[in-house]
């Protein structure tokens, strides 16, 4: 079974927080995770370090309307950085990057969605968006893939991005659908399939909880959970499992203005403990790149996917989870 390691790089906006208006945050300490005291970057640079020492190659859903603010240079140099360790960079879009600070200004936010916008729209996104990570040195053919922010697509998105040229979309992800998400797919999926001609969706793998979904994101749930549906998708004969984290999972701001913080520790062990996990398993899981990916389809073709099971999630996983993740948000909320 293939398996894709995904993570969302991006910047952060404006938030509002106790009162206070946190100014937009950018390349070093959001994409790069680079906090005062730390020898190395806690974000991207953690990421690259790790996935180096067991071999393995990612793909990194870079945020690209964040330079029409933080400009071009430092997201050249984010990517500069990733392809050097022979990583994948994939587009990723927040529209609302073109309004960073619309709380100080008084402006109205943008939808963030790419998917609420109308085809003409979302292709203007999208061709901003290529053209960005074009400036900053990434080859527009060799972007075959995209995200939206928030998972916020929609089935539209998908013409929009065939007409662009793109292969692969990665934004269904069940867990969002009642929110973000406006993707609505033929049916409940979590393995690769085209849902229209030319196009072909690489959903985040989701278990069922309850009456509804949860993820495989790092932050959101334990590393047995990861290991046991991993197990299952690959007993059900699945094609793929998608992973997601954010560079910002493995690290915690205390003080913007200072570049104070601190390791999350307990997201840096789920992590390290995934990829020693899928290192000692090669024979069964393969990861891969979404590029890659899109070479498969193109060059070979892929027989039309029959949908897997959702793997069922259990009353024990979400009772071990949640005190663990209570004292998570404890030991990173930020200090004074």
């Amino acid at each position: 079974m293939e398996v894709y390691i995904t993570i969302d790089t991006e910047c952060t906006e404006e938030r509002e927080i106790r009162g206070v208006i946190r100014p937009p945050l950018g390349y070093d300490v959001m994409m790069r995770g680079r906090i005062r005291g730390e020898q190395r970057g806690l974000g991207t640079d953690f990421i690259v370090d790790a996935l180096e020492r067991y071999g393995f190659q990612a793909t990194f859903f870079v945020e690209a309307l964040c330079a029409e603010h933080f400009g071009i240079h430092g997201l050249s140099e984010v990517c500069s950085d990733l392809a050097r360790g022979g990583h994948d960079v994939q587009l990723h879009l927040h529209p609302n990057f073109r309004r960073p600070e619309w709380r100080r200004t008084g402006l109205k936010p943008l939808t963030d969605n790419i998917g609420d916008y109308e085809l003409r729209v979302q292709e203007q996104l999208l061709d901003d968006g290529l053209r960005l990570l074009d400036d900053a040195g990434v080859r527009r053919s060799s972007i075959v893939a995209f995200r939206a922010g928030n998972y916020g697509a929609s089935n539209i998105t998908w013409e929009a991005l065939r007409n662009r040229g793109f292969v692969i979309d990665s934004s269904l992800n069940l867990a969002f659908i009642d929110s973000d998400c406006h993707i609505v797919p033929d049916q409940p999926r979590i393995d690769l399939y085209e849902p229209i001609a030319g196009l072909w969706e690489l959903p985040i793998s989701c278990f069922t909880e309850g009456a509804g979904y949860r993820h495989l994101e790092i932050t959101a749930i334990l590393f047995p959970e990861m290991k046991a549906i991993l197990e299952k998708l690959y007993q059900s004969g699945a094609i793929a499992a998608t992973i997601v984290t954010h560079p910002g999972e493995f690290f915690v701001v205390d003080d913007h203005e200072r570049g104070k913080g601190r390791p999350n520790r307990i997201n840096i062990a789920r992590f390290l403990r995934l990829l020693t996990f899928l290192d000692s398993n090669r024979s069964r899981f393969e990861v891969k790149t979404l590029s890659a990916l899109a070479r498969s389809l193109s060059d070979l073709g892929r027989k039309p996917a029959v949908p897997v099971d959702i793997p069922k999630g259990s009353r024990a996983w979400r009772a071990a989870r949640l005190p663990v993740q209570a004292a998570k948000r404890l030991a990173t909320r930020p200090r004074a």
